[in-house]
């Protein structure tokens, strides 16, 4: 009878658990490399030449789609999704106080009041007041929100999350991408541009003519180059299809909780039982 009580006591708890937590689906984004091949062919013979001249010519290349991958979660990046209101307020939305339309503190569950309670005791260091959100939070925000991944079969890049918001999730890693990509392709123009001018400087104090022809090849690659970057859309990366929202919630995990409610149930009755009776014997 205990089992059957305790199990019963447990299963019922896993159900009440079940209709209050909150469900999270999960936002997958799949991202390619743009195709490099173009602007790699532009540089080959001509990329010794640049380097006697103190230059270098960086096709796009493995080295921007790993910058890209350093970049997402940066702080550079989570300054300009700062400069996006609407984004930060939906990002944030559970600390907006709607009568000021201003950010203050919401209030802690039992939970993680009780985890920072033990935190502070156990580092000795006071609970932490409360901080508004600012580029800083954002950046926290994107290392915690979504996980970063290169399928080894296909070389994608997979971005995927899990939560009670997917859309607000999908527009985060949507900003983090298009200004990971922008942030490369206007440093790849600045660069290029300074190439530009050296190379035309040098050509106006060069008299050989062998010497002139490599420079204004050059400079030819370089405008290309510069060409190039200015024309597509992405830069580094491109999306493969629409952003994906499972359809049933991947969290919380029904068979699951459920299973290990009835087991912790029988458990519980059993240890209960086994302590009862050995009272029982020692009277």
């Amino acid at each position: 009878i205990l089992i059957i009580c305790a199990t019963i006591l447990s299963f019922s708890y896993g159900v009440y658990y079940l209709q209050n937590a909150e469900q999270e689906y999960s936002a997958t984004i799949k991202l390619k490399k743009v195709n490099e091949t173009n602007s790699t062919n532009l540089m080959g013979e001509y990329a010794q030449i640049a380097f006697f001249l103190g230059k270098e010519l960086k096709p796009s290349s493995t080295l921007d789609f790993d910058t890209f991958l350093n970049l997402l979660t940066s702080q550079e990046v989570a300054e300009r999704i700062y400069q996006n209101t609407e984004l930060v307020k939906e990002l944030f939305r559970g600390e907006i106080d709607k009568e000021t339309n201003s950010y203050i503190q919401s209030p802690p569950n039992y939970v993680s009041w009780l985890k920072k309670k033990i935190k502070s005791f156990i580092t000795g260091q006071n609970i932490k007041p409360y901080m508004p959100p600012n580029s800083r939070r954002v950046m926290l925000l994107l290392k915690t929100a979504f996980s970063v991944s290169v399928d080894t079969k296909t070389g994608f890049l997979v971005l995927s999350g899990e939560t009670s918001r997917p859309d607000t999730i999908i527009d985060l890693m949507e900003n983090a991408i298009k200004i990971s990509d922008n942030l490369i392709r206007e440093r790849y123009i600045s660069e290029s541009i300074s190439s530009v001018n050296f190379y035309q400087q040098k050509i106006a104090r060069v008299k050989s003519k062998e010497h002139r022809e490599a420079l204004a090849a050059l400079i030819v690659v370089e405008e290309k180059k510069l060409m190039l970057a200015t024309s597509g859309k992405n830069y580094v990366v491109e999306v493969i299809s629409q952003p994906q929202i499972s359809l049933y919630p991947t969290s919380p995990n029904t068979t699951l909780v459920l299973g290990l409610s009835i087991l912790l149930g029988i458990l519980c009755g059993v240890l209960t039982a086994l302590i009862k009776d050995t009272l029982r014997r020692r009277r």
